[in-house]
């Protein structure tokens, strides 16, 4: 059976010992290590990504939000949090789930569980050369061809894919997500809403971009990568 690694940053002492508690409960999980900062993690991350990081957002020093903003690589996120406020900015970052305090069992189980799932059904085939992926929709995993990928819209905690066939894709993952499973040599983020497929570029404009008659923003972050 495997055991899924977790690694918990919270600077508040009860809401440490909730989520250890918590994790103490499903025998898939093993607490690797707790901090009360995030930078004191940074040489743990450094080593070897947990599979699962829980991490709250305001802390002395660094906000959680802004210390994934400084990683590399990023494991599988839970954001936990008194502040409803930051639940934008937590997907924005391609965390996979949102507890907010107080969480039940019941609830923090369900971010558990989208992370298993994240893990074990958002599959790249081909490696290689993958020419499609399946993702979950709902609850099924959907084929979509990467050749017939138009563009990939956020679309809150979702993801709307636009097909050459005028065929439209609601996926149940985020865009920050969906962007580490698709291969980069074919796509391109041009915004915090929008990843597009190279190939169907027909014109870059100051601020947006032209795929045939559809014109969609580029985000000053993004220019620079795009061209």
């Amino acid at each position: 059976m495997k055991t899924y690694t977790c690694i918990i940053i919270d600077d508040h002492s009860p809401s440490q010992e909730i989520l250890k508690e918590y994790i103490s409960r499903v025998p898939l999980l093993k607490v690797d290590a707790v901090y009360k900062n995030a930078i004191d993690s940074l040489g743990s991350l450094q080593v070897q990504l947990p599979d699962i990081l829980f991490i709250d957002i305001e802390m002395p020093s660094l906000t959680g939000i802004d210390f994934l903003k400084t990683l590399k690589l990023v494991p599988s996120v839970i954001i936990t949090t008194a502040h409803t406020s930051y639940a934008k900015d937590s997907f924005d970052v391609g965390a996979i789930d949102f507890l907010h305090k107080p969480y039940s069992f019941e609830r923090f189980l369900t971010a558990v569980n989208r992370v298993i799932n994240s893990k074990s059904n958002m599959v790249v085939y081909e490696t290689q050369n993958p020419t499609f992926i399946f993702l979950k929709c709902g609850i099924q995993l959907n084929k979509i061809i990467l050749d017939e990928i138009i563009y990939i819209e956020a679309y809150g905690n979702y993801t709307k894919f636009y097909l050459s066939s005028n065929k439209v894709e609601l996926v149940t993952e985020s865009l920050s997500i969906i962007e580490k499973k698709i291969p980069s040599v074919h796509f391109c983020r041009i915004h915090k809403s929008y990843i597009i497929s190279k190939k169907q570029i027909s014109a870059i404009k100051n601020k947006s971009v032209m795929l045939e008659n559809i014109e969609l923003p580029i985000g000053d972050i993004y220019k620079g990568n795009l061209l």
